[in-house]
C-alpha cells in the first residue's frame, strides 16, 4: 500500500500546507516520511502497528525534529487500514 496523496482530502490538506515538500524516505525537513520498519518493531513490537498500539506511546514523535513529519500504516487483521499521520510545525 503507498501513500494516496491523491486522495482530495488528503491532497487538499498537504497543498494547504505552505512548506510542504511531499513525501521524502529517509527523513528530512518539510516532508512526511515512512516510520522505518526497525523504529516500528523497536516501538511497537511489529512492523504492523495497529491504532490502538499507535495511540499507546507517543515516544515515536518524541524523536522527529521541528519541520519533520512521519506516517504510519496502521493494520487491522494484519491488513492496511488508514493512515497515521505525526509531526512538528515549524511554527
Amino acid at each position: 500500500m503507498k501513500l494516496d496523496v491523491a486522495n482530495p482530502t488528503i491532497a487538499s490538506w498537504f497543498q494547504s500546507q505552505r512548506r510542504w515538500r511531499g513525501v521524502a524516505d529517509p527523513r528530512e525537513l518539510g516532508a512526511v516520511s515512512p516510520l522505518p520498519p526497525e523504529e516500528l518493531r523497536e516501538l511497537f513490537g511489529t512492523e504492523q502497528p495497529t491504532l490502538e498500539a499507535i495511540e499507546k506511546s507517543d515516544e515515536f514523535i518524541d524523536r522527529l525534529e521541528r519541520g519533520q513529519g512521519v506516517y504510519i500504516l496502521l493494520y487491522q487483521q494484519g491488513k492496511p487500514q488508514k493512515i497515521y499521520f505525526a509531526g512538528y510545525s515549524y511554527d
